[in-house]
């Protein structure tokens, strides 16, 4: 697979974050109508339909146990990510839930500094001092405009499910096509939510409204679709680092939806919290050229 160029590489970031800066506000205002599981379900589903070409013309050759265990992990992180992110939203702030995300990067990082190999820098120990304070922060401002605690650390959940598919998706570099994985993770991902739909949530009373189809529709075939597929070709293509970009961005861009939406305010909490979180993911990101780690 050939490489990316920095230019290249940012522009499919910033497309990414578009794409997907919508999302939690029209995951929200989906919610009151869907339950949890049967919107993950047809998400996926939708995203699967619009990725399942991919599946025949991608398919891997040459595939050892090792790189099914990684895909493996790499659906069933994101398989959580997607599924924890529908439970917790509904009692958060759409600009709150991004800038956890931007804990991300400080995750993948303290787990491959466990590794024997790895060098510890006094800027990655600063990194995640700063975006744990930044993360603190975020909490805080959620719980002024009436979120929950038990719905953040929920958002929490899937930043962490969200890092595990991220670490999964770097070790499948060259082994998997990035389409082929998104594919895959989207057709497994909604045949194990729509069990879990099955077993722990009862039939709707109604049918799904126009204006909720509308938003799965964009939900499920844009948004999912695109920036997880723009994700996976920058980073396997690319570097994480430059990945980074959509996650750096993605909290202001979803502020001006949630502000339309719901009228939600820009206050300091979103500000402090913001800039702490993104110097800490720079600053536990940031890879001299000499070496390297998970996430670049």
């Amino acid at each position: 697979m050939t490489g990316l160029s920095s230019r290249k590489a940012l522009l499919l970031a910033s497309l990414a974050a578009l794409f997907g800066s919508g999302m939690p506000v029209v995951i929200k205002l989906t919610l009151v109508e869907v339950p949890p599981f049967l919107f993950c379900t047809l998400r996926l589903f939708l995203a699967s339909l619009v990725l399942s070409p991919f599946l025949l013309t991608r398919w891997p050759k040459g595939v050892n146990s090792t790189t099914l265990v990684a895909l493996l992990v790499a659906v069933l992180g994101m398989t959580a990510n997607i599924s924890l992110f529908a439970i917790g939203i509904q009692s958060v702030s759409p600009t709150v839930s991004q800038i956890l995300y931007l804990f991300a990067p400080i995750i993948v990082l303290t787990s491959s500094l466990l590794e024997p190999t790895e060098r510890v820098r006094s800027s990655q120990i600063t990194g995640i001092v700063f975006g744990t304070c930044g993360i603190g922060v975020a909490m805080l401002g959620n719980l002024r405009l009436g979120g929950t605690l038990p719905g953040t650390l929920t958002i929490l959940g899937a930043v962490f499910s969200h890092s595990i598919y991220a670490i999964a998706s770097r070790r499948l570099a060259g082994n998997v096509d990035p389409a082929f994985q998104t594919a895959c993770a989207t057709s497994l991902g909604a045949v194990i939510v729509g069990t879990l739909h099955f077993c722990f949530e009862s039939p709707m009373d109604k049918g799904i409204s126009t204006s909720s189809w509308v938003g799965l529709l964009y939900v499920g075939a844009i948004a999912s679709a695109g920036s997880y597929l723009l994700i996976q070709i920058i980073v396997q293509r690319g570097s994480a680092l430059a990945a980074m970009v959509t996650v750096y961005i993605q909290p202001v861009l979803t502020w001006g939806w949630s502000a339309l939406a719901f009228n939600e305010p820009f206050t300091w909490f979103f500000a402090v919290g913001g800039m702490l979180s993104v110097f800490g993911a720079y600053l536990a990101s940031y890879q001299p050229k000499t070496t390297s780690s998970e996430y670049d």
